[in-house]
């Protein structure tokens, strides 16, 4: 603490010790220099303390702004791998359905087109039983290499489970996504394997912006795409089918005509939206 006697010698324009706390250090350094060569040197050594104190609050200060950055950049980092698919690398399925749950009530408030596209691997399990668990995790890998490529940016690309992966395409009607789901199919049947072809089943299911849709929710799009992929299984498999074709939904009742979003939503890429 400054004493009475020390604020008297500091002269004008310095009022004690708060009015030092509350000063910069190259202020400090400032008023050291001025009261030099008239102040006693018990006050200038009171003076460099001071700024000494300072100049370690100061980076104190700056270490923790440093720690708190660091701390953030952590917890991204474990937000995003616990969103992650350890096998893959393709996001999981929590991560999917809280994707899903976002990018449907944004299509339906703006009336925008949504799809989402369900596969499974044929025969993975007679794959695992022949070959062995690595001879499939590497398969998997690769089916996930595959659909990604086959993907835009913005879509959701997600391990669903086991053999199952799903892709959220957000303002995509129902064209563009049996396209993308065709393309993926292709892609599988075309790739060269190592042990036997691979081949997938596909559903597809898509919102559409229909009177009736407000007994709908996000669920009854992905138990609708399910059916679907279920019915390509079922017939013949390495195949894809939209729900449309085999399932009557609350919200796939047919709209006559096709609704401006879809049109909008099926046209060439470059119109499509960006990512939500």
């Amino acid at each position: 603490m400054v004493s009475l006697e020390t604020k008297r010698n500091l002269g004008p324009g310095v009022n004690g010790d708060a009015s030092l706390l509350g000063t910069p250090a190259h202020d400090l350094a400032e008023v050291s220099a001025r009261l030099g060569s008239t102040s006693p040197p018990a006050v200038l050594d009171e003076i460099h303390q001071l700024r000494s104190k300072l100049e370690e609050a100061y980076a104190t200060i700056d270490e923790l702004r440093a720690s708190r950055s660091g701390m953030e950049e952590d917890l991204h980092q474990l937000k995003r791998i616990a969103s992650m698919d350890d096998l893959t690398g393709l996001w999981n399925r929590r991560f999917l359905v809280d994707s899903l749950d976002i990018s449907y009530s944004f299509a339906l408030r703006h009336r925008l087109s949504l799809s989402i596209v369900l596969f499974d691997v044929d025969h993975f399990k007679a794959f695992n039983d022949g070959y062995g668990h690595p001879a499939g995790d590497a398969v998997l890998r690769e089916v996930a290499s595959i659909v990604l490529n086959c993907a835009r940016n913005h879509d959701v690309v997600a391990r669903y489970g086991g053999e199952e992966f799903a892709v959220l395409l957000p303002g995509t009607g129902r064209s563009g996504a049996i396209a993308m789901a065709d393309r993926v199919r292709r892609s599988l049947e075309a790739q060269q394997w190592n042990l036997r072809p691979i081949t997938a089943s596909f559903g597809v299911a898509t919102l559409r912006h229909c009177e009736s849709e407000e007994a709908a929710t996000a669920a009854n799009l992905v138990e609708a795409a399910d059916l679907a992929m279920y019915h390509s299984k079922r017939h013949g498999r390495n195949r894809v089918t939209h729900a449309e074709d085999v399932v009557c939904a609350v919200f796939m009742q047919p709209c006559t005509p096709e609704s401006p979003a879809d049109r909008r939503a099926d046209a060439p890429p470059d119109s499509r939206l960006g990512d939500l």
